[in-house]
């Protein structure tokens, strides 16, 4: 399949759920501030879905296409790509339901919504990578996304909101520069590419279960280090030693801090997706150690 052809069949494939969704029963009786809202939302989508195919495309594929095709990649990166495809799915359902309850979708489906849309909007990405001579449809990417979206659903209902929150942070491994086609050219690419300076992080929301004050959260990361090559054989092969890394540390969560100010609240939403530097307690193969400031 040709790059003209994978987006004119693909591009809008996850906005056309979300207005395949919009227009049935579980939306309020049509009032025509929510009509306006939901034209909003689905124009919105499909600019933003329209915008991260393209430069998922630009980053990804840039090879030529080949006859589609099943991969297992389960046993590269030390599993880092499936812990992202856990989190995009989480994060992409927790927007969606939140963007169509504001659209007048009642709560129980609205969360269904987000939870199919999330999914088969993330899902619709292994076709290109099917096509690519380089990747493959991975059935263990479908299955992290599926279980990311079902773990935003199955906190959804939570009055305080939810107790443990997928979240994301990067710093510069040193490794991308030695494999820069594969790792990141750039920072932006390197961000999407380089596992070696990914983190993902659990944030357990401690003034639920504990009298800590509502902005502290303790967040359990994951990453891996030592990773030119995604399997370990190369890896050895290279002379490096690939190894993962477990994270305890806090974490701070500004959307419980309290202001009147739309410019902070906007600010202190986006700062939900990722765990701000702050410290932690690392454990590998490699032992124990103390960041003052873990990114």
């Amino acid at each position: 399949m040709s790059s003209k052809n994978f987006f004119s069949s693909h591009l809008f494939f996850g906005p056309a759920i979300l207005f395949l969704f919009s227009s049935l029963q579980g939306f309020a009786q049509s009032e025509d501030s929510l009509r306006d809202k939901r034209k909003k939302l689905i124009i919105k989508s499909a600019a933003v879905y329209a915008g991260g195919m393209t430069g998922l495309s630009l980053a990804w594929y840039k090879s030529d296409r080949k006859s589609f095709r099943w991969f297992n990649d389960l046993p590269e990166w030390k599993q880092m790509d499936k812990a992202g495809h856990f989190y995009t799915g989480y994060q992409l359902a927790a927007i969606a339901g939140e963007s169509l309850k504001k659209a007048g979708m009642n709560p129980g489906a609205a969360a269904w919504t987000a939870t199919i849309t999330s999914t088969l909007a993330l899902s619709a990405i292994e076709i290109p990578d099917g096509y690519s001579k380089d990747y493959g449809a991975s059935g263990t990417d479908i299955a992290a996304n599926v279980l990311g979206s079902l773990f935003w659903m199955a906190q959804h209902k939570r009055t305080d909101g939810p107790l443990l929150i997928p979240k994301f942070s990067f710093h510069r491994s040193g490794l991308a520069g030695s494999r820069p086609e594969v790792l990141g050219k750039n920072f932006a690419e390197r961000i999407l590419k380089d596992y070696n300076g990914q983190t993902y992080w659990l944030s357990a929301d401690m003034d639920q279960v504990t009298r800590l004050p509502r902005w502290l959260n303790i967040a359990v990361g994951y990453g891996a280090s030592g990773m030119r090559y995604g399997r370990d054989e190369e890896n050895l092969a290279e002379g490096l030693q690939p190894y993962r890394r477990w994270f305890l540390g806090f974490d701070i969560d500004l959307t419980d801090v309290p202001t009147r100010h739309k410019f902070l609240k906007k600010l202190f939403a986006i700062t939900g997706y990722i765990r701000i530097p702050a410290p932690a307690i690392e454990f590998s193969s490699k032992g124990w150690s103390i960041h003052a400031l873990r990114l």
